[in-house]
């Protein structure tokens, strides 16, 4: 009898301490290399792990709708390098106390919706024509929790003047139509942040309106992830840019 109490005992105290144990949580390990950019732009270890999830999200995605190249079939790390290191690069090029973002041509997403996770602050419309593409973005926001994103499915300027303080986008268009399309959503403080590649001068056939700001997004990084560039602009500069759509139309016309 003594021996089967001191069995039952051995066998109490080895169940307390099971249900006791509570296994330690291991930090949270940003993709391979991601650390170094990831400070660069300021991003703690808690949105990176949010734009891992959104890296994730945007494979599985894919495989349904082609909302970004299926060729070579992306993963999460080269979508987080391609795509979505790019879109936060702009955040050191983000003017203080923002409060309203408009993501004109969003796509699958980007920038804005990268841009969205990192500034949980900031009220942000991810706009786009194509409707398809909006209901992926609108499945991942949810999905990642955000309450500071909205889609607006339809065409820039059938927009009403949203007066948001900052415009982005990402190679919509050449830059004088891409601007005769969000004017109006600016107000005289407004900043627009538009990624594109090659060089200004070819957009612009009657004057070359020169940014307040051109930073290669690699250098903005710190890593070789991207060909493009964040070119920064005024409310005023816009407007003068704008006036020179008419005249890109024309030349592509002619060709």
């Amino acid at each position: 009898k003594v021996f089967a109490m001191k069995v039952f005992a051995i066998h109490v105290c080895a169940l307390l301490l099971f249900v006791n144990f509570t296994p330690p949580t291991s930090a949270y390990v940003p993709p391979s290399g991601a650390s170094s950019w990831s400070k660069r732009v300021g991003i703690d270890a808690e949105k990176m792990r949010k734009l891992t999830n959104l890296s994730e999200l945007i494979v599985d995605w894919n495989t349904k709708v082609n909302i970004i190249s299926r060729n070579p079939p992306p993963t999460p790390s080269h979508v987080m390098e391609r795509h979505i290191a790019p879109s936060v690069a702009l955040l050191p090029m983000m003017p203080r106390n923002v409060k309203s973002v408009v993501d004109v041509g969003t796509g699958g997403g980007f920038p804005g919706l990268p841009l969205a996770l990192c500034m949980t602050e900031t009220d942000f419309v991810l706009c786009d024509s194509v409707g398809k593409k909006l209901k992926v973005v609108n499945d991942m926001a949810t999905q990642l929790e955000t309450n500071n994103v909205q889609v607006h499915h339809g065409r820039a300027e059938e927009m009403k003047s949203g007066h948001f303080d900052v415009v982005v986008g990402r190679s919509v268009a050449d830059l004088p139509r891409f601007c005769s399309w969000v004017e109006h959503l600016m107000h005289e403080d407004s900043t627009l942040l538009y990624i594109k590649g090659g060089r200004i001068e070819d957009d612009m056939p009657l004057e070359v309106i020169e940014p307040l700001e051109d930073e290669e997004i690699n250098d903005l990084l710190g890593a070789d992830f991207s060909d493009k560039r964040v070119l920064k602009y005024n409310r005023g500069a816009v407007r003068l840019l704008a006036k020179q759509a008419p005249a890109i139309i024309q030349k592509k016309n002619k060709k």
